[in-house]
């Protein structure tokens, strides 16, 4: 046998694995397209390339804030609004942990900081607002799709999940450390920092640690519930300096991990009990020309806030 044979042998496996690395018939140029328009997403659940798993939140309507006769509830919990959701919209199934942290930003926030437990699995702490903003930027700018923090509305209609009670599994504080790690199962167990995320059991619509864990950051300004979020005239009477966030945390009582419970800190905050959850748009499929589509004129929407539309009257 030659001594020519090996060499070209092997020449022709690495030129044929090359080959398959943009095969079939995919080019840079291609994958470069294929990041900047990503394929729809089917079905009711999702995973993203940073291994961010999402649930569909499906459309419809509920209350929020909390009623009067509500135990524990706090004066800026009303007055309760109707908000109607028109269209799906993905939220993650957990909060964002340090492993998907590190893996988008590159960085470690809590790295040497208190109360913190470094765990890839545990939720990402020490994130700021804007911090959070900017994993969603870069996430979206990486993939092609529209991450971004949800709205309190948002955040409050997936929290609930259809129920209407003080949480999502019912009114009984009793329960909750069957769904969250909070003051009673962590602080004062000494367990002093976030857990690892879903170890609890879920909300009825599949979230884990909706309550307790860390708190979320959420896209508002903290306002009275009297004014639009959306608005921003309502913006400038109030001039609000903090952001707000949701859920609760392993820090602090049951009462303040209720599903209509608001939080609010600078944007710049950062502690071992706040973190975030992110939310990932729908993207619509174009409509045809009204002249072609005569039987669905489309409905005119808000244009702050295309997502839901509000009515404190309940109509």
């Amino acid at each position: 046998m030659s001594r020519y044979c090996f060499p070209l042998a092997l020449m022709l496996i690495v030129l044929s694995g090359s080959a398959r690395m943009t095969a079939p018939g995919a080019s840079p140029q291609d994958e470069q397209a294929e990041a900047k328009n990503p394929p729809s997403i089917e079905g009711d659940e999702f995973t993203n390339p940073t291994g961010m798993t999402f649930i569909r939140i499906k459309p419809g309507k509920f209350w929020m804030g909390s009623e009067s006769e509500e135990a524990d509830r706090e004066s800026d919990e009303s007055p309760q609004k109707l908000y109607k959701f028109e269209k799906d919209f993905f939220l993650g199934r957990t909060e964002v942990t340090q492993a998907q942290w590190m893996e988008v930003m590159e960085t470690r926030p809590w790295s040497g900081r208190d109360f913190i437990q470094a765990r890839g699995y545990n939720p990402a702490a020490y994130i700021s607002w804007d911090d959070a903003v900017a994993f969603c930027e870069k996430m979206s700018e990486q993939e092609g799709r529209r991450y971004r923090l949800p709205t309190e509305p948002e955040w409050e209609y997936a929290c609930r999940a259809g129920t209407t009670s003080r949480y999502s599994f019912g009114d009984d504080d009793a329960d909750l450390s069957k769904y969250a790690w909070w003051e009673r199962n962590s602080f004062k167990q000494q367990e002093k920092y976030a857990h690892r995320v879903a170890t609890k059991k879920p909300n009825p619509w599949g979230l884990y640690d909706m309550h307790g864990n860390v708190l979320e950051w959420c896209q508002d300004w903290y306002l009275r519930y009297s004014l639009d979020p959306t608005n921003e005239d309502d913006i400038a009477m109030q001039r609000p300096e903090h952001r707000v966030l949701r859920g609760g945390s392993w820090l602090i009582e049951a009462h303040r991990s209720r599903s209509a419970n608001r939080e609010y800190y600078e944007p710049r905050h950062r502690s071992g009990y706040s973190g975030f959850r992110v939310l990932l748009e729908v993207d619509e499929k174009p409509e045809p020309p009204e002249s072609e589509n005569p039987r669905n004129p489309r409905n005119p929407r808000n244009p702050r806030n295309p997502r839901s539309t509000t009515d404190s009257s309940g109509t």
